[in-house]
């Protein structure tokens, strides 16, 4: 996930009719859809600049498959991106004054939708952050704890592709900066400088707390900020950690791995592979974080070239609301609500807003107003048993999908 740091701003809506003036607006843009080999993307970038992060994407995809072993073994399901070429676009769409973008998997689609971070930067650092997402919730090799999912997916959202192969590990602009800022850390890592040989089990309770953590929401009494730069730093230092004179950690890591594929418990594993060495793991994190440098490493791969693309139009639109208004059903219904009324006023005889009301009905209750409920058209009044009639729980199987949906949130660059 992906931090953004800028105060929140006075936001107002003027309405046109019914919807407001953001949907009015973004509809009218240019979009257009791209596809390659199991990815779709939707954007309002230049279509230039889109097909060149398309195949961008596409390549990055080979070289993290082959850094994760992945392979062939690892089928993943067609995924749609949804790329904003500004800021304040995605906030509007998805009320997110702090996070700059999110994957989502559920059975009706698999959605990862990013932009810039407040500062305009960093666009393709968090597509590639939520990419490292979709393959990680895909492999059916184990379910990962939220640090080392978030930490590997920072961990490699820098990575590079060359002639030679991909070059991994490298730091944002101003990770260093951010790690040595005073204040940002609490007090427990400042003791391990000066720490003595042994420490109580107290001392090391802000890593136990960074392994337990299941949500943001677990992140009690530190800022989200610092979960997720301590995971970054985490997964750094155990990977790469040996290049810059620690102990080499690299087979500790593959360990907890396999015990975690084998249904392992996150923690209690962690603690047991590392055992006494649980207290000097602490020490060189502390150690580690003071570097002005972090190591990088080149890895020799050998990547096929990347696939056409192929252009598949820019979009009418309808659609265009229809798109943005499914992807923001579960996380901002309000802006969909917007988006399917445009529709529904532009043509009462157009289904796919209905389905967007049903899809928002089952996230928050609250679907079209029963005053404004119209008779179905036709698309969707009938089906297999030939059902007609007004819109209601459940009338459209697309609710379901939020039944088993896994969100994973990024709040901007590290």
């Amino acid at each position: 996930m992906i931090l953004l740091r800028h105060a929140l701003l006075p936001f107002c809506l003027i309405f046109f009719s019914s919807y407001s003036a953001a949907a009015f607006d973004l509809v009218k843009r240019s979009w257009c859809h791209f596809q390659m080999p199991n990815l779709d993307l939707i954007s309002d970038l230049p279509p230039d600049q889109a097909e060149a992060l398309l195949v961008r994407l596409e390549r990055f995809d080979r070289a993290a498959s082959a850094l994760l072993e992945q392979g062939d073994a690892v089928s993943r399901p067609r995924l749609k991106v949804l790329v904003f070429a500004k800021r304040r676009d995605f906030e509007r769409v998805f009320d997110s004054p702090s996070f700059a973008g999110f994957m989502c998997g559920s059975i009706y689609e698999n959605l990862l939708a990013v932009g810039a971070d407040s500062a305009g930067e960093h666009l393709v650092g968090n597509l590639m952050h939520e990419y490292v997402h979709h393959m990680l919730r895909n492999d059916p090799r184990g379910a990962w704890p939220l640090w080392y999912e978030e930490g590997l997916a920072s961990f490699l959202a820098t990575l590079t592709v060359n002639e030679r192969g991909v070059v991994v590990g490298a730091t944002t602009k101003h990770q260093p900066e951010r790690l040595h800022r005073q204040g940002y850390w609490d007090e427990h890592e400042v003791r391990y400088l000066d720490a003595p040989t042994s420490l109580p089990d107290g001392d090391t309770v802000w890593l136990r707390d960074l392994l337990a953590t299941g949500s943001s929401a677990d992140a009690r009494g530190t800022a989200i900020h610092d979960f997720y730069q301590r995971s970054w730093l985490l997964v750094h230092l155990l990977r790469h950690g040996h290049l810059a004179g620690f102990a080499d950690r690299r087979s500790v890591l593959d360990a907890y791995l396999e015990v975690l594929r084998a249904g392992g418990e996150p923690v209690q594993s962690f603690v047991r592979l590392l055992d006494e060495n649980l207290v000097e793991l602490a020490r060189d994190f502390g150690r580690y974080r003071h570097r002005g440098r972090f190591p990088i490493q080149e890895i020799a791969l050998s990547l096929p070239a990347p696939s056409a693309v192929v252009t598949v139009g820019c979009l009418e639109s309808g659609e265009v609301a229809y798109q943005l208004g499914m992807a923001s059903s579960t996380i901002h219904p309000g802006f969909a609500r917007d988006a399917f009324d445009w529709l529904v006023e532009r043509s009462s005889d157009d289904a796919r807003p209905y389905v967007g009301y049903s899809v928002i009905e089952r996230a928050d209750g609250r679907g079209l107003p029963r005053e404004r409920q119209p008779r179905m058209p036709s698309a969707v009044a009938t089906g297999r048993g030939g059902v007609s009639g007004r819109i209601g729980p459940g009338a459209c199987t697309h609710g379901c999908a939020l039944r088993s949906r896994r969100c994973s949130l990024s709040f901007g660059r590290i």
